[in-house]
């Protein structure tokens, strides 16, 4: 790992831990392993770095896209939700901190809004595929069920370790919130079979994670 990218792994660690006041050059510095004037050298100042660093950091979330088709809609909105919370879950530190910041510093909430407004669009424009395709009730408002799961992604991926007690079980907590959206928008919740890489398989005892 070259310089640059040691000190942008080392400010993004620093900030996570102790947010933008406490993330301090001479911090970044000793976390990089490199003298203080090269962070200055390299970036110019902690806000230039810290900058740079969010955005390649949201950059790197993959939110794929959900696909054209709407067949079978439960198993590809659990599949693509069960991905976007792998991916996010790994962040929540640095996106509950940035959040947390976006009064004082908007600058620094930007990459985590960009993360949010991906989401959205993706659930919106499926929801909108899923109507055209008569699959939704036509009185339900599809935005507002976009922002529902919107939320719900991104509670998960910044919540869970500071309140688990609060959240659906992780193995599970795709297809759940999956259910609850889709009852709200009339349609089936019905899923074929879980993919392996979502979770493993609930006990016998256990009821389906769609409540059937």
């Amino acid at each position: 790992m070259d310089t640059r990218q040691r000190i942008i792994t080392a400010a993004l660690d620093a900030y996570s831990q102790h947010g933008f006041r406490g993330a301090t050059t001479r911090r970044i510095a000793a976390f990089a392993g490199v003298n203080e004037v090269t962070v200055f050298r390299i970036f110019g100042s902690k806000q230039a770095l810290l900058t740079e660093a969010l955005r390649s950091h949201a950059g790197q979330a993959p939110i794929t896209p959900l696909p054209a088709d709407t067949g079978n809609p439960a198993e590809k909105l659990t599949a693509w939700t069960a991905a976007s919370l792998h991916s996010l879950r790994s962040r929540g530190r640095i996106l509950r901190t940035s959040i947390g910041d976006s009064e004082e510093r908007p600058e620094l909430s930007e990459p985590a809004i960009s993360i949010q407004k991906r989401i959205f669009a993706e659930a919106a424009g499926y929801f909108e595929r899923m109507r055209a395709a008569g699959l939704v009730r036509s009185s339900v408002d599809l935005r507002a069920a976009a922002a529902m799961l919107t939320a719900a992604i991104l509670a998960d991926a910044t919540g869970r370790a500071a309140v688990p007690e609060q959240l659906p079980r992780e193995d599970q907590a795709a297809a759940l919130y999956v259910a609850v959206i889709l009852t709200a928008l009339g349609a089936s919740t019905r899923r074929a079979i879980e993919p392996s890489s979502v979770r493993a398989p609930a006990p016998p005892s256990m009821p389906d994670a769609t409540g059937a």
